[in-house]
């Protein structure tokens, strides 16, 4: 085992800082003593009795890393949903605009769009969907 563990997504370790856990960013590296801190903290948090068999510090590290949220590798990607975007990079909505623009072009000069592009286009509507349930016959 290692001294120190990369996070590669957000971890909270919980029962530290007052109990409600320390979150650590992806990127950040995440102490040994960190993990051993918040199990002795939950052992005794919630008594030995009960917690007999819960985890321990070494289960922890080990679930984590098995599921991708940590590595032993200081040098380890971080997970694709965390990395920063880069400024200029192209987005869904900009690409959605640009279709718009290219689709109006095509009706302009009497060409026939292309379906996929028809298809992207008319997909702005999917972007600023919701969870928000809706009742009714039409939503059956």
């Amino acid at each position: 085992m290692a001294d120190e563990y990369k996070a590669l997504t957000f971890i909270n370790l919980p029962f530290l800082d007052g109990g409600t856990g320390r979150q650590y960013a992806p990127g950040e590296m995440i102490p040994q003593s960190a993990f051993e801190e918040s199990v002795e903290l939950g052992e005794s948090a919630i008594g030995e009795s009960e917690w007999d068999g819960q985890t321990s510090a070494d289960d922890m590290i080990a679930h984590l890393i098995e599921f991708g949220s940590l590595s032993e590798d200081p040098d380890a990607e971080v997970h694709p949903a965390h990395r920063p975007v880069e400024p200029g990079a192209p987005t869904m909505a900009g690409l959605v605009e640009q279709a718009k623009s290219l689709v109006a072009q095509y009706g302009e000069t009497g060409e026939e769009v292309p379906p996929e592009l028809q298809a992207l286009a008319d997909s702005r509507a999917l972007l600023g969907a919701s969870d928000e349930a809706a009742g009714g016959e039409e939503n059956a």
